[in-house]
């Protein structure tokens, strides 16, 4: 069995594992940024969520937050981090980056995995809720090449989101 490694940080919990694939990271330190300005990650103003009960944002406000794990995957494995299927529903946030791909080589100590959520509404949030989950996987992508050409000669599906309805854009 493969073995990934972690490390809290200072305020983190330990990675919860759901339904054997699945895992859901705590917060442990946050910051609320205004979304019409660039910031370098280095730059974040963060606080720790143990000085917060509830997280309260603004409809634009950037949600800023750490999850205090560092982890280090098996040699050929990368690990998809999205927000949890509830987070836009129950609080209108939406993960910045839509998924986030961290590969193998984001391992080091300091490296915590952070999420960026964009505010879609005025919300309250209580900092002991699960904003994101990752699912690593083990890296069985093969080397390819593309090549163009006239035509891929095969039946054109249609419709856009959905594999049983067609729905036109």
């Amino acid at each position: 069995m493969d073995i990934i490694k972690f490390k809290l940080h200072e305020g983190a919990e330990a990675p919860i594992i759901r339904n054997g694939n699945m895992c859901d990271l705590g917060v442990a330190r946050v910051a609320i940024l205004p979304n019409d300005q660039a910031i370098s990650v280095k730059e974040v103003p963060w606080t720790y969520a143990s000085d917060w009960d509830v997280i309260k944002v603004r409809e634009g406000d950037v949600l800023a937050i750490d999850t205090g794990v560092s982890m280090e995957m098996p040699e050929g494995w990368f690990a998809y981090a999205v927000p949890r299927s509830s987070t836009f529903l129950k609080f209108g946030l939406i993960l910045t980056n839509s998924i986030g791909v961290i590969d193998h080589s984001y391992k080091g100590d300091n490296d915590t995995w952070k999420g960026f959520f964009l505010c879609t509404r005025n919300t309250e949030i209580p900092i002991d809720t699960k904003l994101i989950q990752f699912q690593p996987i083990k890296d069985t992508i093969h080397q390819f090449e593309m090549v163009e050409v006239a035509s891929l000669d095969n039946e054109d599906r249609g419709g856009f989101g959905s594999t049983d309805e067609n729905i036109e854009v």
